[in-house]
């Protein structure tokens, strides 16, 4: 998921219980962007988007390669490559 206006925070309410609802449990949930109206510190994003069920959090900048290595780190680390 990404998000280019910061109101991330808000689309997503309720958005965690709904994938588990579903059985989607399982999914790899990544997001980055500009997820948070004003400045914050990466840091402070990361967590609160980590309580919202989401496994990986990228700044507007993240390099688009190291995500890619992430999501191969993590689908090994789940027996899905």
């Amino acid at each position: 998921m990404s998000s280019l206006y910061g109101m991330a925070e808000f689309d997503l309410k309720g958005f965690n219980e709904k994938r588990l609802e579903a059985g989607l449990g399982d999914v790899i949930l990544y997001i980055g962007g500009n997820l948070m109206v004003g400045r914050h510190e990466h840091k402070e994003v990361e967590e609160k988007f980590k309580k919202l069920g989401f496994d990986r959090v990228y700044p507007p900048d993240a390099d688009l390669e190291a995500a890619i290595k992430d999501l191969k780190e993590d689908l090994k680390a789940r027996g899905r490559m």
